[in-house]
């Protein structure tokens, strides 16, 4: 689906305000509009994420997501492990999709990262965001920033 802003959607070819009119008789539209903007997160589009760029297996130390690096990135967790997230730029909402491998098998520690949980709220402890990472499978994490990386916030898909 096409990109509007969140009050504009493709209406007979065009795109301009909808009227109530219009909205109720594009409610399929407006469903979409809502459908594509539940995919998004911070202005990441999942489905343009062609391949996902692989840090490796990582088994000591600290695995660094630099937002300029790819919006898509990728890590199999060996052992211990501290994640960091750099590169975001101020004044913009921008995010990164990570595949975590076996991320539940080793210790994985933040940076402070305000975790969505499914109530709605946030925490800043990433084991009360209600979420176990699998020991040997895959999970997928999304961290964004739209002040520069000051501040965190996470969601766990």
């Amino acid at each position: 689906m096409a990109s509007y802003p969140l009050n504009v959607l493709k209406v007979n070819e065009k795109q301009a305000p909808l009227t109530a009119v219009e909205h109720d008789d594009n409610w399929g539209l407006v469903e979409d509009a809502v459908n594509d903007l539940d995919s998004r997160i911070a202005g990441i589009h999942v489905d343009e994420i062609d391949n996902f760029i692989n840090k490796g297996t990582v088994s000591s130390g600290t695995v660094t997501f630099d937002y300029s690096e790819g919006r898509g990135q990728a890590v199999t967790i060996a052992g211990s492990v501290s994640f960091d997230f750099t590169g975001f730029v101020a004044g913009k909402a921008q995010g990164i999709v990570i595949r975590v491998e076996n991320g539940g098998s080793s210790v994985i520690t933040f940076p402070l990262v305000h975790w969505r949980k499914s109530d709605g709220t946030s925490t800043t402890n990433f084991s009360e965001a209600g979420v176990i990472l699998q020991s040997v499978g895959t999970n997928f994490l999304i961290v964004w920033s739209d002040d520069g990386g000051a501040t965190l916030h996470g969601s766990i898909l």
